[in-house]
């Protein structure tokens, strides 16, 4: 039996609404080093996601993470904030 959240996932996908997305990983780390160079050090292990958007020309992100919000509003991605 499939569970709730596979069910919804792929109705997710299926609409459109998700997508899969294999970032270019060099890039992306690249784009690591810049981040936490310019915006502080202590944020490494929050820049890979934030860093992963930004390589993916994502608009929107989302995360329960205050200090990623942050990042990801200082690199112009749009917040959704999960309530």
């Amino acid at each position: 039996m499939r569970s709730r959240i596979d069910i919804a996932g792929r109705r997710l996908l299926s609409q459109g609404r998700y997508i899969q997305a294999d970032p270019l990983w060099r890039a992306a780390l690249d784009r690591v080093g810049e981040l936490s160079r310019k915006h502080t050090p202590s944020l490494l292990p929050r820049c890979l996601h934030v860093a992963s958007a930004v390589e993916l020309n994502l608009r929107y992100f989302v995360t329960f993470d205050v200090r990623q919000q942050r990042l990801a509003r200082a690199v112009g991605l749009k917040l959704i904030i999960p309530s």
